[in-house]
Formats: C-alpha cells, structure tokens, sequence
C-alpha cells in the first residue's frame, strides 16, 4: 500500500480520513489512517499500539506484526513522495492530527471537500457533515459515529473499537470523500468564480488558520 501511495502521480486523488482518541489537535493523537485513490477501494492502515498488537483485518495469526513507528514512517515516506491532489473532509483537523504524527501535507496541492460543498453546493439544505453530504449526493447511509462510539456502545474511545469494526467505518469515510470531490470538483472546474474562491481563497486562507 505504501509503494501504490507513493507513486500516485499529479492526475491522481488521494482521498484521507483519521480516526482518533479525540477531537484535540493538540492532545489527541491519530490511530489509523483511511485512504482511497481509486473507485470502490479504499485501505485503513491502523497505527496504534492496541490494534497493532490485537486484532488483524484478517481474523489471522499468521500475520505479520508491525510497529507503530514502522507504520507512520512508512506513511511519512509514501504521503510525502506522492504528488497527487490530498483531499479531506474537514481538512484542517486530519492536517493537525498528521502533523502530530511528523506528517506535513502543505507542500501538496490540498482541497477540503466540506469547503467545496459551501462554496459550489448553492442549495444545499442539509448542512456539511459527511453523513450528510453522501446522503444528499449519493442516497448513500453512512455508518454513523454513534454506531462505535458513544451511548449506545457504551464504548467512549475509537480504541475500545472492534479493528474490523473501525476499519469498515474508516474506508467508508475516506471513499465518501473521494466520490463528494468527483462532484465538487467538476463544478468548481466549470466555473470561474468557484475555482477562484476555492483555490485562490479558501484554501489558502485554510493554511493560515492551521498554523495560528
């Protein structure tokens, strides 16, 4: 996975999505990785001590085991030498948690799908959560967060999640984010006005706020 990452070229989309112990950049930190490229396939890479050590996507104990610092080095080299278009929904945060990690991104060209939705969305009525944007563009439920986490559960970390679980959810999001940018995309290509306020502005602006 971390050779097909790396030789993503400039044509290439590369859709992400963190799960974490939280919603702190500054205090939590990111346990796996989901990533799509391509239609109908994404990958979640877990990078935690607890799903490392405990579970495989394969149910195997043959598998190989491997170290967090192996796995995040092996992100940082393969995300760092792809040059392909980095896309997320709520960029700023999965920025924040990679970074975290020694990742940085901003040498990419980036785009957040949940700014492209208000910037060329007009009519849209349902807000910009994920959930909501896949079901208004897609007709497509996503597993909600409260399904893993939360009352329901009685579960209060990402971590006390199944791997098979997780990793189900994880692909889900980062192929939403990849199919919402197929979208928002085209609009803001055809249209002067979008593809100004989306690269020359928002995105931008999206960096300086990251850094404050």
């Amino acid at each position: 996975i971390f050779a097909k990452i790396a030789a993503l070229s400039e044509k290439d989309i590369l859709a992400l999505d963190t799960e974490t112990t939280g919603l702190d950049v500054i205090e939590d930190k990111p346990i796996g990785v989901s990533l799509c490229f391509e239609k109908e396939t994404a990958y979640y890479i877990p990078a935690h001590e607890v799903h490392l050590k405990y579970g495989s996507l394969l149910g195997s104990d043959s598998l190989p085991e491997y170290s967090v610092e192996t796995v995040w080095s092996g992100l940082k080299k393969s995300l760092q030498s792809c040059q392909a278009l980095i896309v997320a929904h709520n960029l700023k945060f999965d920025m924040h948690m990679l970074f975290n990690m020694g990742i940085d991104l901003f040498s990419h060209t980036f785009a957040c799908t949940m700014v492209a939705a208000w910037v060329c969305d007009l009519d849209n009525d349902v807000g910009f959560s994920l959930d909501a944007l896949t079901l208004r563009h897609y007709k497509l439920e996503k597993i909600p967060t409260s399904a893993l986490i939360g009352k329901e559960t009685k579960r209060t970390s990402m971590l006390e999640v199944p791997l098979h679980e997780l990793s189900q959810y994880a692909c889900e999001d980062a192929e939403a984010t990849f199919k919402l940018w197929s979208i928002f995309s085209k609009k803001i290509q055809n249209n002067e006005e979008f593809n100004h306020l989306f690269f020359k502005i928002e995105m931008p602006v999206l960096k300086v706020l990251f850094e404050m």
